[in-house]
């Protein structure tokens, strides 16, 4: 028994559709990014000739290249989901038009077992999206900082800091930030210390101003109201989490996977630790996705398509895919600002859709079952097994005259 279910899940009619699915796949997804680069070149071409940061940057091609690299890593996990829907239906319209899912589905093949190639591929690529968005992105935001092609956050330039007003746990402060050496360091600092009823309790304004063991130290403050003694230094009641301040003024997405999980536990210091956790759910949430997606594609392109049929019924299935991950993005948005629950904003429609499609698929199953039950026994003749179709090449087969709706093939014939 577990040979014969080994062989019905991994056998041929397995291998051969999902390399199918992979290929078109890595069609779409290389045609979406080059139309997407080279508009992204044509827009931004003087300023990566222009570009200058803390990084060295080679010149001429080897700078758009490097350039094209770079946003190709930041446009990844936008490109994977879009390219798996339309992979996806692009090859079952396919199997669908040269009559070999209608041979895959006379020849006895559980409507549930045919799932298989799309699950496997949607796994796959949903962990290629998961390290897109954990690894590969940030990395790429980082070296786009650095190189000076685009703007994501103090740390991450070195133009000259820009004063910026940041809302602290008991405090708010307006002070510019720099990162000389990978250190914080504050510049034209003016904090304000506000009381248990949110009302102004005290002032304090300085030259400079440093984290020293997480909290914030101001260079020869001067303070409302006055204290008793003047200092060189001084010591606020403020504390600043490191990892949050290295991050500062970079948008939470961008976070490596790392320092995101230290600042999605909260703590001292740790400011809008929310966005931080809704963040962290959205990426894990990124193979959920895609594997919703996959299979609503193979189960809609199974159920609705037909031999010599058009390609509008495909162009209607990809958008349907399209509309899919719009919602999706959508409910993460309203995540990832709080206006959601975690669950139901990350993870309610994927598993919504996975559920469905699996009843359905079952349902499918016992109505084969159903009517296979109904067909007669012909003496001398038995009916073929389920893995029939693993020993038969539906790559090159013709559908011919011995193909009808709604029958078995006959392996006698």
């Amino acid at each position: 028994m577990r040979q014969v279910l080994a062989l019905a899940l991994l056998g041929t009619e397995t291998r051969y559709v999902a390399r199918l699915y992979l290929i078109r796949v890595a069609i779409v997804a290389f045609a979406i990014a080059t139309v997407v680069l080279a508009l992204d070149i044509a827009g931004n071409f003087e300023r990566v000739m222009a570009a200058s940061g803390q990084q060295a940057l080679p010149s001429g091609v080897r700078r758009v290249a490097v350039y094209l690299l770079l946003r190709l890593a930041y446009n990844l996990p936008a490109i994977l989901p879009l390219a798996a829907a339309i992979g996806i239906v692009w090859a079952e319209w396919t199997l669908a038009r040269s009559f070999e899912r209608m041979i895959i589905v006379n020849t006895g093949r559980s409507p549930f077992v045919s799932l298989v190639p799309a699950l496997l591929v949607s796994l796959l690529v949903g962990g290629i999206q998961y390290a897109a968005l954990s690894v590969i992105r940030p990395m790429a935001v980082a070296a786009q900082g650095t190189m000076g092609f685009r703007y994501y956050g103090p740390r991450l330039s070195g133009l000259e800091p820009e004063a910026r007003w940041i809302v602290l746990d008991g405090a708010v402060m307006h002070a510019r930030i720099s990162f000389p050496e990978g250190e914080a360091l504050f510049s034209d600092v003016t904090l304000f210390e506000l009381g248990p009823d949110h009302r102004l309790s005290a002032a304090a304004s300085a030259p400079q101003g440093r984290a020293q063991d997480g909290r914030l130290t101001l260079d020869a403050p001067q303070r409302w109201p006055q204290p008793d003694a003047d200092g060189a230094t001084e010591a606020t009641e403020v504390f600043l989490d490191p990892v949050w301040l290295r991050n500062i003024g970079i948008e939470p997405r961008f976070v490596p996977q790392r320092e995101l999980a230290q600042l999605a536990r909260g703590g001292p210091g740790v400011i809008n630790a929310g966005f931080y956790r809704a963040t962290l759910q959205d990426r894990r949430a990124a193979v959920a996705r895609l594997v919703a997606m996959g299979v609503l594609m193979a189960t809609l392109s199974l159920s609705l398509m037909r031999p010599r049929m058009s390609v509008a019924p495909a162009l209607k299935l990809a958008a349907a895919g399209y509309g899919l991950h719009f919602l999706s993005q959508f409910l993460s948005t309203l995540g990832q600002n709080g206006q959601l629950a975690t669950m139901l904003a990350f993870w309610a429609l994927p598993g919504a859709v996975i559920i469905l499609c699996v009843l359905y698929h079952l349902w499918r199953e016992g109505d084969v079952a159903r009517a296979q039950r109904r067909i007669p026994v012909r003496s001398g003749r038995q009916q073929p097994a389920p893995e029939l179709c693993d020993r038969v090449h539906v790559a090159g087969v013709s559908a011919g005259a011995d193909i009808k709706k709604n029958r078995l093939l006959d392996p006698d014939r």
